[in-house]
């Protein structure tokens, strides 16, 4: 009787442990954290803007679209000046804002005297090309038109008119803006700190004196 007595203790202490043990693995599985997944620094991309973030220029043509009033809603193009005259309103600036901006401040000004919480959609019909003149002691004199949604240098263009002669002075290289001003500068500069080109620039390389 003492032996099946201890049998059963026994049995009955490693059915125990059994279970201890399976519920010690079941919780060790629901405990264990989720491995990670490994992590790297993604390099941030620079990306140009879209078009709708672009400015206006002179000359552009516009689509200006007041909703519901059609004969508010007209193309118009951007002046010399850099003006647009929409229906019952003096020239407005539109050279330099994007066209959500002019889009603003179209319907700010409506309201005044004109509309009731007008809606205008601004877009850009056309865009003008936009060219740099290269000229001067270069390999290849050009009008290069900048490319839409990037940006371009001095050192670049000049890359693209062949490059420098060897009469040409790397020391006199003149950018003359729309306006007039111009500024001179050493190609090592240019090299160093990249110098964008705008709309109607001008890069004259000059002579070298012998």
């Amino acid at each position: 009787m003492k032996s099946l007595t201890k049998t059963v203790a026994s049995a009955i202490r490693f059915w125990v442990a059994s279970c201890v043990l399976t519920l010690s693995a079941q919780t060790a599985r629901i405990e264990k954290p989720a491995a990670k997944l490994p992590t790297e620094d993604v390099p941030s991309v620079a990306t140009s803007g879209s078009l709708e973030d672009r400015k206006i220029d002179y000359e552009d043509m516009l689509e200006v679209t007041v909703v519901g009033e059609k004969e508010l809603s007209n193309t118009l193009q951007v002046s010399g000046t850099g003006e647009i005259t929409p229906p019952y309103l003096t020239p407005v600036k539109a050279k330099g804002k994007t066209p959500n901006e002019l889009k603003l401040e179209l319907e700010k000004l409506w309201s005044v005297d004109v509309l009731v919480n007008p809606h205008v959609i601004v877009t850009v019909k056309n865009y003008r090309k936009r060219t740099v003149s290269i000229v001067g002691q270069v390999n290849k004199e050009s009008i290069l038109e900048l490319p839409p949604e990037q940006k371009m240098d001095i050192v670049s263009a000049l890359a693209q008119a062949g490059g420098i002669k060897p009469t040409g002075n790397k020391s006199k290289i003149d950018l003359t803006r729309r306006g007039g001003k111009t500024i001179r500068y050493k190609l090592d500069d240019l090299v160093k700190t990249k110098v964008y080109l705008e709309p109607d620039d001008v890069v004259n390389v000059q002579e070298s004196a012998f």
